[in-house]
């Protein structure tokens, strides 16, 4: 699940994903919350938080190509996910 909202309202999106069987809860660039972070994680959910997911499908293309297999830019992001840290 792919979230633009306020940090603040971010608990209730992380219930919502765990609810409907996400399997990632991405929380989009500035956007923090170690609560919802929690939920998501407790639920087995990966969690990316603070990271545009455009930028980074930009950054992930090949001679200037935008790659659009999502596993080939999410798995590094979730080894060295900002939220583990």
């Amino acid at each position: 699940m792919d979230v633009f909202r306020r940090s603040e309202e971010t608990p209730d999106v992380a219930r919502d994903a765990v609810a409907i069987g996400a399997k990632v809860l991405w929380l989009q660039e500035d956007i923090i919350n170690e609560e919802a972070y929690r939920i998501a994680d407790d639920a087995g959910l990966d969690v990316i938080m603070g990271v545009c997911i455009m930028k980074t499908k930009t950054t992930a293309g090949q001679g200037g190509r935008i790659v659009s297999n999502w596993e080939y830019f999410v798995a590094p992001l979730l080894e060295h996910n900002p939220a583990r840290s």
